[in-house]
């Protein structure tokens, strides 16, 4: 009896080299026409699979994944945070960079639009009536002089 090439199988009683085939390929390997080929990244496999399954769409995996579970969220763009359905917009007077989680708040006299990138981003709220916005913030106008709101 010939044996079978290192990486082929054969049943019991088999009468010709045709009859070895490729071994069954391992978790995160799919099997081709000269053998078993590692997953490539944003897919993964089973054990014995002939094919590498794509990951859920605006997930990744690294190459080589053996199931779904290895398929997680891209990193967020900056303006938007991790959820658990997926990223989503930043919303008002909060700010944040790529890959974020969480979204920063803007600091209390400041305010953003939803999306913002950064603390750059985080501007001095309007000013009220008799108050007119310096560098640092919001300072009372002084003696004889006044302003409206929003100065």
């Amino acid at each position: 009896c010939q044996p079978c090439p290192a990486d082929k199988q054969s049943p019991a009683g088999s009468t010709s080299a045709a009859a070895c085939t490729f071994k069954p390929c391992s978790a995160g390997f799919k099997l081709t026409a000269t053998g078993c080929v590692q997953c490539p990244a944003n897919t993964y496999s089973g054990a014995g699979a002939l094919a590498c399954q794509p990951c859920p769409e605006g997930k990744q995996s690294p190459v080589g994944s053996t199931s779904i579970g290895a398929c997680s969220f891209k990193p967020c763009p900056a303006g938007s945070k991790l959820t658990a359905i997926g990223c989503v917009q930043c919303p008002a007077n909060t700010y944040s960079g790529a890959g974020a989680i969480v979204c920063q708040p803007c600091p209390a006299d400041k305010q953003s639009p939803a999306g913002s990138t950064s603390a750059a981003a985080c501007t001095f709220k309007p000013c009220s009536a008799g108050f007119k916005l310096t560098a640092t913030g919001c300072v009372q106008c002084p003696a004889n002089t006044y302003s409206g709101a929003g100065a």
